[in-house]
C-alpha cells in the first residue's frame, strides 16, 4: 500500500528525537521501553499509543525476528536515516564481489536479448541493470564515508583509546577492507574486468538497436551510469587510502613505542635498573674545561676575519633542472589524441608521446584516457613490460577507439 509522503514526513519531523533514538538503539527496544521514549519525546497529541501506532502503519519499525515483544527500526527506514544523519556502516568487500556478480549476470541477459532482438526484454534487462549500478554505487559511497567517519573517531580519539586499541582497530581496516578493495579495483583486476565486459555489451546492444529510439537513449543513459560507478569507485577508493594510510604508519609506531614500554617497564619492575646495564649503553657526560683565548690568538682570528673572501654561491640547481615543468592540459592531450586514433597500445602511445614526462604525469594521462567515457577501450593482450628512464611498467596492452 502507497503511503502519503507528505503526512510520513510530518510525522518524522515532529518525532525527529525519538527516531535519533531509536537509531542509535542498535539492538532494538522493548515495546514497554518504546512507550517511554514516546512518553518523553512526544507531545499532547496523538499520545503514546498514537505514535507507536503510526511508527507501525508507516513501516518504520518492526518487531525483531524470534522477540515479540522487541522492536527495532526497519531496514529501509534505517538506510534512510543513515543516509540523512551521515552515519555509516562499513560493507565488506564480499558484498561488492557480490555487486559485480550481479552486473555479470544483469550483462549477459541483455546480450542475449540483444542478439534475440526482443525490444520489451532489453528494456526489462536495463531496468535491472540500472538498479544494480546504482546499488553498487549506493555501496561505495557508504562504504567511502563509513571509513572516513572511523579514521576521524581514531585520529580524535574521543574514546580514550591505548595506541594498541587504535591499532588493532586501524589494522582491521587496513586488512579486512582496504586490501581487499585494493585487489579488487586494481588495473585488470575482478572489477574493471566486469566493467570492460559490460561496456562492450552495452556498446554492442546499442549498435543492435541504433533505429529503435527510445531504447538506444536508455542504453546511452546506462553506458553513462556504468562511466560514473566505475569513476566514483576508484576516486573514492583512492581517497579513503589517503587517509588510512597515514593513520595505520602512525598508530603502527605508537604501537611499537607502548609495547616497548610495557616490557621495559616490567623488566624494571622484576629485576630493577641494574639488570639494563645503562652504563654500557648510555654514553657518560664529561665536562672539559678550556681557559680564555690568549691575546695573540684573537688578534690572529680577526686577521682571518678581515682576509676573508667570500667563494660566489654554488648554484641552486643543475641546469637540466632549471627547465619548466611539463604541463599537459585535457586539451592539448585530446588533441594529439584525435590525431593518431585509433590506438593499438595505450600506453605505448602516451611513453611515445612525451617521453620527457615524469612518471606521475605519464600514468595520469594513461588513467584519464583508459577511463574517458568518449573512448572505447578494451584489452589487448597479455600483460608486458614497458620502460620509462629508469623505471620499468607492467600493464596489460589497451585498444583505444572512438566510442560508438
Amino acid at each position: 500500500m502507497e503511503l502519503p509522503l507528505k503526512t510520513v514526513f510530518a510525522f518524522c519531523a515532529a518525532q525527529d528525537g525519538l527516531l535519533r533514538e531509536l537509531f542509535a538503539a542498535r539492538g532494538g527496544v522493548g515495546e514497554a521501553e518504546l512507550f517511554a521514549m514516546a512518553q518523553r519525546h512526544g507531545g499532547a497529541e496523538p499520545g503514546p499509543a498514537g505514535v507507536v501506532e503510526r511508527l507501525r502503519r508507516f513501516r518504520l519499525i518492526e518487531e525483531r525476528p524470534g522477540e515479540t515483544l522487541v522492536l527495532e527500526l526497519t531496514r529501509a527506514a534505517r538506510d534512510f536515516l543513515s543516509f540523512l544523519l551521515a552515519e555509516h556502516d562499513l560493507e565488506t568487500p564480499e558484498l561488492m564481489r557480490a555487486h559485480l556478480a550481479e552486473l555479470r549476470e544483469r550483462g549477459s541477459g541483455l546480450a542475449a536479448a540483444a542478439l534475440a532482438g526482443d525490444g520489451d526484454r532489453v528494456a526489462l534487462e536495463m531496468e535491472r541493470l540500472d538498479r544494480a549500478l546504482e546499488e553498487l554505487r549506493a555501496h561505495a559511497w557508504t562504504t567511502y564515508r563509513a571509513l572516513l567517519a572511523t579514521a576521524a573517531d581514531l585520529r580524535a580519539n574521543r574514546h580514550r583509546r591505548t595506541a594498541h586499541q587504535r591499532f588493532l582497530r586501524i589494522n582491521d581496516l587496513w586488512g579486512h577492507y582496504l586490501i581487499p578493495l585494493r585487489r579488487l579495483l586494481e588495473p585488470d583486476g575482478e572489477a574493471d574486468a566486469a566493467f570492460l565486459g559490460l561496456e562492450a555489451q552495452l556498446r554492442q546492444a546499442a549498435g543492435l538497436f541504433r533505429l529503435d529510439g527510445r531504447l538506444h537513449a536508455a542504453l546511452t543513459v546506462t553506458a553513462a551510469r556504468l562511466a560514473r560507478v566505475r569513476k566514483d569507485g576508484s576516486r573514492l577508493f583512492d581517497d579513503a587510502y589517503g587517509e588510512i594510510l597515514p593513520l595505520y604508519d602512525r598508530f603502527r609506531r605508537l604501537d611499537q613505542v607502548e609495547r616497548g614500554a610495557v616490557l621495559l617497564l616490567d623488566r624494571l619492575e622484576r629485576s630493577g635498573v641494574g639488570a639494563l646495564r645503562l652504563e654500557r649503553r648510555l654514553p657518560i657526560a664529561s665536562v672539559t674545561f678550556q681557559p680564555l683565548p690568549s691575546d695573540a690568538d684573537q688578534l690572529g682570528r680577526l686577521v682571518a676575519i678581515l682576509g676573508y673572501v667570500p667563494s660566489p654561491p654554488p648554484p641552486l640547481a643543475p641546469p637540466e633542472w632549471r627547465r619548466p615543468p611539463l604541463v599537459l592540459s585535457p586539451e592539448r592531450v585530446w588533441a594529439r589524441l584525435a590525431a593518431d586514433l585509433p590506438l593499438a597500445d595505450l600506453m605505448d602511445w602516451v611513453l611515445a608521446a612525451w617521453p620527457e614526462a615524469p612518471l606521475d604525469l605519464t600514468l595520469a594521462v594513461f588513467g584519464e584516457l583508459r577511463g574517458d567515457p568518449r573512448l572505447t577501450v578494451r584489452p589487448a593482450g597479455a600483460r608486458r613490460r614497458y620502460r620509462h628512464r629508469e623505471s620499468v611498467l607492467e600493464a596489460a596492452p589497451l585498444i583505444v577507439e572512438v566510442a560508438a
